[in-house]
């Protein structure tokens, strides 16, 4: 079997199509702690609801997109929200997440996504 590596793919128009350069599952919860991820060294856990992802490589510029999703832990309110947050750098993203019902209180989530592309 090979391998085939690439950052970006063209369609026959020449529109490129970009892969992420860093995502993360994880705990936000207690310890914070990873499930799985990629290009991501570790989770700073910045208080209640704020998380920094924190890059393996540092990205040439912090000019990217990070989303993602947050899964909520009251059961009430079916999902989370995640949303950047501050200043991006080169070397860590930062995030908060909170219940869809109650927008400006942030909360810990059991279950984080993020994602980043540049």
């Amino acid at each position: 079997m090979s391998t085939i590596k690439v950052d970006t793919i063209q369609t026959s128009a020449g529109a490129g199509q970009y892969t992420a350069k860093a995502w993360a599952t994880y705990v936000g919860t207690g310890t914070v702690s990873i499930t799985a991820s990629g290009n991501v060294s570790s989770i700073t856990d910045y208080g209640a609801g704020y998380y920094g992802v924190n890059f393996t490589s540092s990205f040439s510029s912090s000019n990217y997109s990070a989303t993602g999703d947050a899964q909520t832990n009251d059961g009430n309110d079916g999902r989370g929200r995640h949303e950047p947050q501050g200043t991006y750098s080169t070397s860590q993203t930062r995030v908060w997440t909170c219940a869809i019902r109650n927008i400006q209180g942030a909360v810990d989530s059991p279950r984080v996504m993020t994602v980043v592309t540049l």
